[in-house]
C-alpha cells in the first residue's frame, strides 16, 4: 500500500517533466506558428488550435464536460492553461537551490538508513 503514493509522485513528476519539454515552446520552436492558430500564451508556452482539438476530441473527458457547448470548451481550455502553468512552476521549482539541497539531504538520509 505504501508504494502507491510514491508511484503517484513519480508519474506526476514525469508528467511535469514532459510538459516542460514540449515542442510548442516558443523559445525553442524552429517552426513559426501563425498568430491565428494560437489560442493562448502562458509565459513562453503556447496553446494552439491543434492542441485544443486533440485535447477535446481524442481524450476521455469527464461527464460534466462531454458536450459541445461553450462552457465545456472553456473547461478544456482552462485545463490546458493549468497544465502549462504547472509546467512553468515545475521548471522554476526544479531550478531552486533550496529544493536541490532538500533532495540531496533526503537521499543521504535514505542511504544512511540502509
Amino acid at each position: 500500500m505504501t508504494r502507491y503514493p510514491t508511484r503517484i509522485i513519480f508519474f506526476t513528476l514525469l508528467l511535469l517533466y514532459t510538459c516542460g519539454k514540449e515542442a510548442n515552446d516558443i523559445s525553442r520552436s524552429p517552426i513559426e506558428i501563425p498568430k491565428n492558430n494560437i489560442i493562448a500564451k502562458i509565459g513562453d508556452k503556447i496553446i494552439t488550435v491543434d492542441e485544443f482539438i486533440k485535447r477535446s476530441e481524442y481524450t476521455v473527458r469527464p461527464a460534466y464536460c462531454r458536450g459541445d457547448n461553450i462552457i465545456h470548451k472553456k473547461i478544456i481550455l482552462n485545463s490546458l492553461i493549468g497544465e502549462k502553468l504547472l509546467s512553468l512552476e515545475a521548471m522554476d521549482i526544479s531550478l531552486s537551490p533550496h529544493l536541490m539541497k532538500y533532495l540531496k539531504g533526503r537521499k543521504e538520509q535514505a542511504m544512511r538508513e540502509l
